[in-house]
């Protein structure tokens, strides 16, 4: 039987993905959704790590500010969440606030660039704070497809980048895929859990007929769920989800720290639908970095807002929104309400401890929330602009923006 990873269209996608980002393409592997190539990684890990830890239960530092489908698969890899709080700079985690315990060690860490800001100085840190204690370090650059934190030689930083065609990500007309990334130099550092990590996402299944048939229904059923009753909507949403012809963005299972199937490939409509988005890649970003460059002109130095000091000062980089934070959550939704109201697309993206919501947070290893203030400040206080739009209309933004929160 033909290995699925080794597809003409797939073997199409990671030469597309290769040439965007200078790296070979046999080391991007696809995957139907990006968090469950991260589940094959971290999977790996921990089979790793339980010969090495015995009775505990080793952790992989991350941050709160994220999506739960980001640490859904390191509870469902059999490994613990362990926490750092945020850089209110850059909005990545500053890795030396994590809370390490006995009970659970590290043995990884994830860098994420949140909303596709690549952090210098962040990334560094962590570059050489996971050398030092020898922990796998996960780039997710979900938000920045094609894109990966490098050091001065422009040698990417990560063992593994994880990188994301799902829904609302930088490539707009795909809405499912992943590619994930293995630094080859892992294999001269750790060449078994190199091995382990290559055979987890090589040894990957075929993506049911069912569910390759939501993806490429998805978009019209979306469509129509916006025209229907929101209550009609959803029950029609549930009738779906029983049937396997509806795809959620984020499902019930993975508010409670699981993932709901085994690691598939992408199939040839998901791939090609990847390829073709790619084609645009470089007009896309290159429309995002001017809108970011009007944002940071004329929104910086206000007293009603503030940005992120690194993403305020330096140059500008094609990010998937563009984050502002107000004085508290009562500001930002009424500013975000008005700027709905005035078909101004904006987000509030990371509103809540692992975005949307999760059933527990004892479940995902978090007690106090004292130990994370810039995390708890940034849900309460921070708005995503649209990057997706021309210099021309990032300007009109910015007017209605700071005639919003100075009011």
């Amino acid at each position: 039987m033909t290995n699925p990873q080794n597809t003409t269209d797939l073997v199409n996608l990671r030469q597309k993905i290769a040439q965007a980002t200078g790296t070979c393409a046999e080391d991007w592997f696809p995957v139907y959704k990006a968090r469950y190539g991260m589940h094959a990684v971290f999977s790996a890990l921990a089979s790793r790590a339980s010969s090495i830890e015995g009775s505990h239960q080793p952790g992989v530092l991350t941050q709160l500010y994220t999506c739960c489908t980001a640490v859904d698969p390191i509870l469902a890899a059999g490994l613990s969440g362990v926490y750092a709080d945020v850089n209110p700079d850059s909005l990545t985690a500053q890795v030396q606030t994590g809370g390490e315990t006995e009970q659970n060690p590290l043995v990884g860490l994830v860098m994420q660039n949140t909303f596709g800001f690549i952090s210098d100085v962040d990334t560094l840190a962590a570059r050489d704070f996971a050398s030092e204690r020898k922990l796998l370090y996960v780039e997710d650059s979900a938000h920045c497809v094609g894109r990966m934190a490098r050091d001065s030689q422009g040698e990417p930083l990560a063992d593994v980048s994880v990188h994301s065609f799902g829904v609302e990500k930088i490539l707009t007309a795909t809405r499912f895929g992943g590619l994930i990334w293995v630094n080859p130099r892992l294999e001269t550092t750790d060449s078994p859990l190199y091995a382990a990590i290559v055979s987890a996402l090589e040894n990957v299944g075929r993506l049911p007929w069912l569910q390759d048939l939501s993806a490429r229904l998805y978009l019209n059923q979306i469509r129509v769920f916006s025209r229907l009753p929101q209550a009609l909507a959803n029950a029609l949403k549930r009738v779906l989800r029983r049937m396997r012809l509806f795809e959620p963005a984020i499902a019930p299972a993975e508010r409670q720290g699981a993932l709901e199937y085994p690691n598939y490939s992408m199939s040839p409509y998901i791939a090609n639908k990847a390829c073709e988005a790619l084609d645009g890649l470089e007009s896309n970003q290159e429309q995002r970095r001017q809108a970011v460059a009007v944002y940071q002109d004329r929104l910086s130095g206000r007293e009603y807002l503030q940005i992120p000091a690194q993403i305020a000062c330096g140059a500008p980089q094609p990010l998937l929104i563009f984050p502002i934070l107000l004085r508290d959550a009562r500001a930002v939704n009424e500013v975000h309400a008005k700027l709905r109201e005035s078909h101004v697309y904006s987000r509030r993206w990371y509103n809540s401890i692992l975005f949307p919501g999760v059933d527990s947070l004892e479940l995902y290893g978090v007690g106090s929330l004292e130990s994370y203030p810039h995390t708890v400040s940034l849900t309460q206080r921070s708005l995503g602009l649209p990057t997706d739009v021309s210099k021309d209309k990032a300007e009109q933004i910015c007017e209605l923006v700071q005639k919003l929160a100075a009011a």
